[in-house]
């Protein structure tokens, strides 16, 4: 999935986002400047998976903002492009994969600067918005709120769709697990998903 541009009209370009060379360093300073610590959330009421979003509002026209309907949902931040007063991402949970609009206007500069300075790819993160169509088209959560509910310590593998080397998989065998069955894991662990009417999404 293409990610927009960060301004209307600018330039449309690849934007390299590195993870920190030293990621467990990156989290003591976490702790240390912000006193918040991504390993000690325990639950997020996840109201909306990413196929249902998907599914309800493929009706938006372009440049529509449905801010009558507050999504909440969460999975794992798979690419990132981080601009100056936005930020764009793929979001992946079980069943989808779905673009992420982070806006400086919208969240705030506390919340906003917090997710350009900690969030990275791999990461778990815990998704307030709304569903909003963008100029191109992109059905898109326009963020209003990011919880950092997991941080990732090593990079996904090469365009996440998992290892395909098999010597490499048996030798490495977290890089694996961490595209396929440490995913799952992850969700039942983290991810509470509350029923509506006897099915596991409203």
């Amino acid at each position: 999935m293409e990610l927009e541009q960060a301004a209307a009209g600018g330039p449309r370009r690849e934007v390299k986002v590195d993870r920190p060379e030293d990621p467990r360093a990156e989290i003591e300073r976490l702790r240390a400047e912000e006193g918040y610590d991504p390993y000690l959330v325990e639950r997020w009421d996840r109201k909306h998976a990413l196929s249902w979003v998907k599914k309800n509002f493929s009706h938006l026209a372009d440049d529509e903002l449905d801010d009558s309907v507050t999504l909440t949902t969460a999975g794992r931040i798979m690419t990132l492009r981080k601009h100056g007063k936005a930020t764009f991402a793929n979001l992946a949970d079980e069943t989808e994969t779905l673009q992420l609009y982070f806006q400086f206007n919208t969240m705030g500069e506390e919340k906003y600067s917090f997710v350009k300075k900690w969030v990275d790819s791999g990461d778990w993160v815990g998704i307030v918005g709304h569903p909003f169509r963008t100029q191109r088209g992109e059905l898109t959560i326009m963020v209003s709120d990011c919880v950092l509910l997991c941080k990732a310590l090593r990079p996904l593998p090469e365009k996440w769709h998992g290892l395909k080397d098999t010597e490499v998989r048996y030798r490495q065998r977290y890089m694996d697990l961490s595209s396929g069955e440490l995913q799952k894991a992850v969700e039942d662990h983290l991810l509470h998903t509350q029923d509506s009417g006897g099915s596991r999404y409203p």
